[in-house]
C-alpha cells in the first residue's frame, strides 16, 4: 500500500506539470473567485536535523505534497472581502509516521466607513510540522503546530495627515505533542498609537501594545522546572516606511519588549527588538532585499528562559525574462540563550546558523507556475549534539483556474 501511494504521488506531480505546460488554465487574475491546485516533491538528506532517531526512523526522506484551495477577492462599494482556504496532504517515503493532512485559511474584511476611517477584521489558521531543529525528541508520533489568529484593526485620519491607529486581537498556538520549552498558549491584547503620513505616502508611527498570555494545560513547577501558567507582555514600537528614492525603499521598526510571568520572576525578560528591510532595485529586472533584525523569544528549559535572535540576510532576484525569475538568499542567524533559573549548571547555549538558497520561478502559462529550490543549512553550537548540516532540493507546481 505504501509503495502504491508513493508511485501515485509521483504520477500526480508529473501530470500537474504537464497540465501547466499545456496552457489549459483559463483563469483571469481579475476573477473574484479562483481554484488553485498545487503539488510538491522534496528531498531532504537530514530531515531530523541531527537529532537521535528511534529504530524505525530514517535520516533522509522524499516528501510529496498535494493541495487544493479556493481564493475569493471582491470589492463591494467601499468594502473588500478576501478569503483563501487550502487543504493539504503530505506523504513521506521512509518516515510514514510523519504523514499528515491540514487545513489552512485566511479570511479578511477590509472595511471602510468613509475614505478617512478604515480597518481590517481578519481570521487565519495554519498547520505545519514542528521543525526538528528545536524539537529534538523524535518519536513515532508526529508533532504538528496549529496557529490561529483573530484580529480587528482601525485607522482613522484626523487632520493634516495625522492618523490614530489601533486594534485588538487573539492568538493561539498549540502542538499536537508536548513541547514544554514553547508550550501551548493563547494571548489576548490590543494596541493604540498614532501615525503621520506624508503626501508621498511615507509614514512614521508610534504604537503601544499590551497583551495577556495563558499557557494551556500547564501546571506550576512542572517537573520542578519553574514552568509558569501565564504572563503579561508589553511592547513600545516606532515604525517607519519610506520611499528613499525611485530605486530604493526601507521598512523599519524598533521597540522595547518586556515579558513578566505570573509566578516566577526568574523567567522574566526584556530588551530591544527591531527589524530593518531595505529594498534596492538598480534596474527594472534586478532587485536586492537587505534585512537585519533582533527579536526575543520565550524558550523555557532548566538552563534558559528565552533567547535573543539576531538575523542578517540578503536576497537578490533577477528577472531573466517575462516568464523566468532567478532568486537567491543568504542568511546568518545568531541565537544566544539567556535567563537560567537558580540551580542550573553548565554554560548557556549559543547557536550560529548559516543558510544559502537558490531558486527559479518559471511562469509556464498566465496562471501556471513551476518553482525549483536548492538550499543548504548548517548550524554550530557550543553545546554538543545541537549542530547539524542539511541539504534540501525541491520542485513544485501551481495552477489557478
Amino acid at each position: 500500500m505504501a509503495q502504491r501511494t508513493r508511485v501515485g504521488s509521483r504520477h500526480v506531480l508529473f501530470a500537474a506539470v504537464a497540465l501547466a505546460c499545456s496552457g489549459f488554465a483559463a483563469a483571469d487574475e481579475k476573477d473574484a473567485f479562483n481554484v488553485v491546485v498545487g503539488l510538491t516533491a522534496t528531498h531532504e538528506d537530514n530531515l531530523f536535523r541531527g537529532a537521535a532517531l528511534p529504530a524505525n526512523a530514517h535520516k533522509s526522506d522524499n516528501v510529496y505534497g498535494a493541495n487544493v484551495g479556493l481564493r475569493f477577492d471582491k470589492e463591494y462599494s467601499l468594502q473588500r472581502f478576501q478569503l483563501e482556504a487550502t487543504a493539504s496532504k503530505y506523504r513521506f517515503d521512509n518516515n510514514s509516521f510523519l504523514n499528515f493532512s491540514g487545513v489552512n485559511y485566511r479570511g479578511a474584511w477590509l472595511w471602510r466607513v468613509t475614505p478617512r476611517i478604515s480597518g481590517v477584521l481578519s481570521a487565519s489558521r495554519s498547520e505545519t510540522l514542528v521543525p526538528y531543529s528545536d524539537q529534538r525528541n523524535v518519536s513515532t508520533a508526529k508533532s504538528t503546530q496549529i496557529n490561529e489568529n483573530r484580529q480587528f484593526t482601525f485607522d482613522g485620519e484626523l487632520a493634516a495627515a495625522w492618523h490614530v491607529i489601533g486594534g485588538v486581537g487573539q492568538s493561539r498556538s498549540r502542538n499536537e505533542q508536548p513541547f514544554q520549552a514553547v508550550g501551548n498558549y493563547v494571548t489576548t491584547g490590543g494596541e493604540i498609537g498614532g501615525k503621520y503620513v506624508t503626501a508621498a505616502g511615507n509614514s512614521i508611527a508610534l504604537v503601544q501594545r499590551e497583551s495577556d498570555g495563558e499557557y494551556e494545560g500547564r501546571s506550576l513547577l512542572f517537573n520542578g522546572a519553574m514552568l509558569d501558567t501565564g504572563f503579561d507582555q508589553s511592547e513600545t514600537e516606532a515604525r517607519v516606511m519610506w520611499q528613499v528614492s525611485g530605486h530604493s525603499s526601507l521598512d523599519g521598526r524598533i521597540g522595547y519588549l518586556k515579558r513578566e510571568h505570573d509566578n516566577f520572576g526568574q523567567r522574566n525578560f526584556s530588551g530591544t527588538v527591531g527589524r530593518l528591510d531595505y529594498l534596492w532595485t538598480p534596474t527594472g529586472k534586478l532587485r536586492f532585499n537587505f534585512t537585519a533584525g533582533r527579536n526575543l523569544y520565550s524558550f523555557q528549559e532548566t538552563e534558559h528562559s528565552y533567547y535573543v535572535a539576531d538575523t542578517f540576510a540578503i536576497a537578490p532576484s533577477w528577472l531573466l525574462s517575462d516568464k523566468t525569475t532567478l532568486r537567491a538568499k543568504l542568511e546568518h542567524v545568531e541565537r544566544d540563550f539567556r535567563g537560567a533559573i537558580p540551580g542550573a549548571v553548565g554554560p548557556l547555549r549559543s547557536d550560529r546558523t548559516q543558510s544559502v538558497q537558490f531558486g527559479a520561478d518559471w511562469k509556464v502559462t498566465r496562471t501556471g507556475i513551476i518553482q525549483g529550490t536548492l538550499s543548504h543549512e548548517r548550524r554550530s553550537s557550543n553545546l554538543g549534539g545541537l549542530g547539524y548540516s542539511a541539504n534540501v532540493i525541491g520542485i513544485s507546481g501551481q495552477l489557478m483556474f
